[in-house]
This record gives C-alpha cells, structure tokens and sequence, in this order.
C-alpha cells in the first residue's frame, strides 16, 4: 500500500495537536504539582521589635485555607493577606499554614524576639 503526501500530513499534524494538548496540560496542571505557596514580607525572621504591636503581610498562591497560629487568615482575590499581632516579651513563634483544595500542605515558620523598652 502506497501512501501519498496528505496521509503524511495528516499524520503530522495528529502528533503537533497531541504534542500541543499535552504542553497545556502539564502547564495547567503545574497548580496542583506545586501546591500552596506563601511569601512572608513582613516582618522579617530573627528581627528584634521594640514594639508590641506587628503587621503580618504576605502572599498566598494556590490557597483555600489559610491559618497563623491556628487562626484563619483570608486573603484578597489576588492572595494577598494583611494581620496585626500583639507580642509577648521574650521569644515569638508565628506559623502560618496554607492547605489547597487537594490537601497539600505548605508551612512557614518566624521566630522574632520583643524586647521591651527601659
């Protein structure tokens, strides 16, 4: 049996559409293989306060539940999520918990130390 040069192009194009379906869906899917994210921009690990009172902001991708110190946070439509947080003297351990729909886990952890002023 002969083939002729439209079974070849037909051929080709079957593998670029398929080549093509399967690049979109990995990319679509990248979602769910990283799970949560979380970028703390304030305040900072290991800095010393000589206030009480801290704001708490960052960003959050990829979340549905979000919680510091066992406590729910919502952030904007665009992740982003805002805080006030009273200190106790001494050593502070703040640990924000993010969970996405599939139930992946992302932790971070700040310690930060309050001196009071003499």
């Amino acid at each position: 049996m002969k083939r002729n040069g439209i079974y070849y192009l037909k051929l080709y194009l079957l593998v670029f559409f398929g080549i093509l379906v399967c690049g979109y869906s990995i990319f679509q899917a990248q979602k769910i293989i990283r799970g949560p994210r979380i970028t703390i921009l304030a305040p900072l690990n290991g800095v010393t306060y000589t206030t009480p009172l801290i704001d708490i902001k960052g960003v959050a991708k990829n979340v549905s539940v979000l919680s510091l110190n066992d406590r729910p946070l919502y952030p904007d439509k665009n992740g982003n999520f805002f805080d006030r947080l009273l200190l106790l003297p001494g050593y502070n351990i703040l640990k924000l918990e993010a969970k996405d729909r599939f139930g992946s886990v992302t932790k971070k952890k700040i310690e930060i130390i309050y001196q009071e002023r003499l």
